[in-house]
């Protein structure tokens, strides 16, 4: 049985993968277009801020940065950091002629046509919404094998004809998203 249970697992995780994979080439191609003007944000003391995107992200007890600050993700600045049961990917980059709508619904329709042996990828249409004062477009997607279940959301914005990204996954649902946003995401002080 614990047996079954660790192979369930481990294919969630092989899933996850693979869609960060196509996160990571669609979120590529939003930002293509590279100029070093913008101010890439920084993290100390548990706390992610960016005067440019004017964000500030308080990370919980418990969270373990996974990259320096000059970290990169298809050659975006990133932040990434991770929990026992969750990981956040904070990007930035400077770009020109962004759609940001139309590359998260590109992303949406491709997410609705993945198959993965095994599990079930449960998308919702791409929506707007408001975070410490901003308005983000918002996907949100679950991917569910046998009792696993892992919630994802990115969240992305232009700024200043610029893009800001983030990518927040949690073992459970939805609603542990929606909390920690409510909880630790604020205007940059």
């Amino acid at each position: 049985m614990q047996r079954r249970k660790n192979q369930g697992s481990a294919q969630v995780v092989i899933v996850i993968l693979i869609l960060l994979a196509a996160i990571g080439g669609t979120v590529f191609l939003i930002m293509s277009s590279i100029n070093k003007r913008y101010q890439a944000g920084s993290y100390s003391n548990n706390v992610y801020e960016s005067k440019w995107a004017n964000v500030s992200i308080k990370l919980p007890e418990g969270y373990q940065k996974l990259s320096d600050p000059t970290g990169t993700l298809n050659g975006m600045d990133a932040h990434m950091f991770r929990s026992n049961t969750s990981v956040i990917i904070i990007a930035t980059q400077e770009q020109k002629n962004t759609n940001l709508e139309k590359e998260m619904q590109s992303l949406s329709r491709s997410f609705s046509t993945t198959a993965v042996k095994g599990a079930q990828i449960v998308g919702q249409p791409v929506k707007t919404v408001k975070i410490a004062g901003e308005k983000y477009s918002c996907l949100t997607f679950d991917v569910i094998q046998g009792l696993n279940k892992v919630a994802m959301s990115l969240y992305a914005r232009e700024v200043h004809n610029n893009g800001f990204i983030m990518i927040m996954m949690v073992s459970g649902s939805q609603k542990e998203i929606e909390n920690f946003i409510n909880n630790n995401i604020s205007k940059y002080k």
